[in-house]
């Protein structure tokens, strides 16, 4: 089975233009319901006139850039290039393979430029119909051409379509622009808000509900603005005289954090202009906020040895509880029966811990507690010279500056008053105000981002109002939707829906019910069986079954959906209608009464 897109990529990558109406729909029936596969359209193509006019007499390196250039809009690397021109050139794979190739290996970026060129081709081609002439060529290769993976140029590729070129009198080219607009509104919200961190978890939010991870975001967006603004309000009150309001405007919220900033600057300049005015007092201050950041260091290093031999005692008394019965000496490191010091008063494993015999488990376990207890007395001996030269920088400032005052308690180790500490506060709260305030600007960005996302949204779902009367319409699980003679767009988003989602859309002459992207018409073999029959495993496919005058629509949620034990699909009854008044546009998604 083939799509419509599957054929729009070759029309792109061979001829750089949108597919005729014509042309696509002989194709896609040809692979269906005909024999052929893809393979046979490549070599086709790469027989066709238009292909031998667009590539004759080119060297395969400039065959290789010019559909470098249709497919992904950009000039081939160099090394891309050579590989797939030598590919040729020396009969690896023939030119009707180039484009299969190259499509099976695209980074995720170049997914995306193909994805977002087919979107604005099968549009092109749709509004086009059946008029279709030579000129569309250029005209759809010319649109084409700067399409790239941002969703702007989508929207771009479609509003000039719109804009610029005559939709045919068979094309519902409006009603598809503003869909496809509407499509590209709704995924770009929800790509960012895959992004949005949970300031709970530090993570991406989790899809929880039916309208994807915007709900999420927007509640993580806004959990995380306030406490950036908490953090940031506290910071500016602390180095200047400044207090923020969450009601001001922008301006004024950016104009008080410059003062806060002019200010916290004055306050360290004021504070080291003071210990500059004392001799020896800068260089003494410099001494002490080394011996300080050594000392913190070691005191980590040791509180972390302090926890592992912890656990390592008790992963040994598991494995040998008689042998971590004994006293422990936490100066010299002996744990009696399984430690002691040599007669050079060097630490080692007790000889008589293996009497009696003893497994080589536990003499494993007896050795891990071993070095353990080395590296815990290392870290102890580090800590403790540290703490006296801190103790001892600190004595120095409290010579040069009688108003210092140091708390040294293990641990703490810390001015409490004096020149050096103010000095060293405000340098802290200046600090603490720089970190703050980028982080505040970070989180209104993403706040006012998802809501310019919104607001494109609605806009375009606005526009569709504009196009038909009733506008668009969601489709959700057990809904009852559609309003007798008003023109409406039924949208089912099967990928949000549960398994086995129902609903019911009353659909007149002139709606249109949009299913999704990507699927196929499907055939049921056996109507009188209960579920669907004989489906395709590798397509997604949506099936057309007439009951009682209404026509159920099937559509899946996977292209094994029709086939699982538990049908993977959800089923949306179209009343009033039957199978046989429908028609189902595979390249626009769009299910109309013909």
């Amino acid at each position: 089975m083939a799509t419509a897109s599957d054929l729009q990529q070759l029309y792109i990558g061979y001829f750089g233009r949108a597919a005729d109406q014509a042309g696509l729909d002989f194709w896609v029936e040809a692979i269906n319901n005909g024999g052929l596969s893809l393979a046979n359209v490549h070599t086709a193509f790469v027989q066709s006139a238009e292909y031998t006019a667009k590539y004759e007499g080119l060297s395969s390196e400039a065959l290789v850039a010019q559909v470098y250039l249709n497919v992904l809009g950009r000039p081939a690397e160099a090394e891309g290039k050579a590989f797939w021109a030598n590919a040729i050139d020396t009969g690896v794979i023939t030119q009707d393979q180039l484009i299969e190739g190259l499509l099976s290996g695209l980074s995720a970026g170049d997914k995306a430029i193909v994805n977002n060129k087919v979107t604005v081709a099968n549009y092109y081609t749709a509004h086009r119909g059946a008029d279709f002439n030579a000129d569309d060529i250029t005209t759809s290769g010319t649109i084409l051409a700067p399409v790239d993976g941002s969703t702007a140029s989508v929207s771009t590729g479609l509003k000039t379509i719109v804009d610029t070129v005559p939709a045919s009198a068979a094309a519902s080219g409006q009603v598809v622009a503003a869909l496809n607009n509407y499509l590209a509104a709704v995924k770009a919200e929800e790509d960012f808000a895959k992004t949005v961190i949970d300031p709970t978890t530090k993570k991406p939010v989790v899809d929880n509900n039916s309208n994807g991870h915007v709900d999420e975001a927007n509640t993580a967006a806004t959990a995380a603005q306030t406490a950036a603004f908490t953090k940031a309000d506290t910071a500016v009150q602390a180095a200047s005289t400044v207090t923020l309001n969450a009601s001001d405007a922008a301006a004024v919220t950016a104009a008080k954090l410059a003062q806060a900033s002019t200010e916290a600057a004055n306050a360290v300049t004021a504070a080291q202009a003071a210990v500059d005015a004392k001799a020896g007092l800068n260089a003494a201050v410099r001494t002490f906020e080394s011996a300080k950041a050594s000392y913190d260091a070691a005191y980590k290093n040791m509180i972390a040895a302090s926890n592992e031999l912890t656990a390592e005692r008790a992963k040994f008394g598991v494995i040998d509880a008689a042998g971590n019965g004994g006293a422990y000496d936490a100066a010299t490191g002996v744990l009696a029966g399984v430690t002691k010091l040599d007669q050079a008063g060097k630490l080692i494993l007790d000889p008589l811990y293996a009497e009696p015999a003893k497994t080589p488990a536990q003499i494993a376990a007896a050795n891990a507690v071993l070095e353990d207890i080395k590296a815990h007395l290392a870290a102890v001996k580090a800590e403790d010279t540290a703490n006296t030269a801190v103790d001892n920088a600190a004595a120095q400032l409290v010579i040069l500056d009688n108003t210092t005052a140091y708390d040294s308690a293990q641990g703490t180790n810390a001015l409490t008053a004096g020149l050096a500490f103010t000095l060293s506060e405000e340098k802290k709260q200046q600090a603490d105000l720089a970190k703050a305030i980028p982080e505040l600007s970070a989180a209104n960005e993403t706040v006012k981002k998802l809501s310019d996302l919104d607001t494109a949204k609605t806009t375009a779902d606005n526009a569709v109002d504009k196009v038909l009367s009733g506008g668009l319409v969601a489709v959700t699980g057990g809904a009852s939707v559609g309003t007798t003679k008003t023109s409406e767009l039924f949208v089912v988003d099967a990928a949000k829906l549960a398994i086995g989602a129902t609903a019911t859309v009353a659909i007149e002459k002139g709606d249109f019910l949009f299913i999704g992207n990507g699927y196929v018409k499907g055939t049921d073999s056996d109507a009188i069986t209960a579920g669907i029959q004989g489906g395709n495993d590798s397509a997604l496919e949506v099936f057309f079954a007439t009951n009682a005058g209404n026509t159920v629509v099937t559509v899946e949620k996977t292209a094994f959906g029709s086939s699982a034990d538990t049908a993977e699909v959800v089923e949306i009854t179209l009343t009033g209608v039957t199978a046989d008044q429908l028609a189902f546009d595979a390249q626009t998604g769009l299910i109309t009464i013909a």
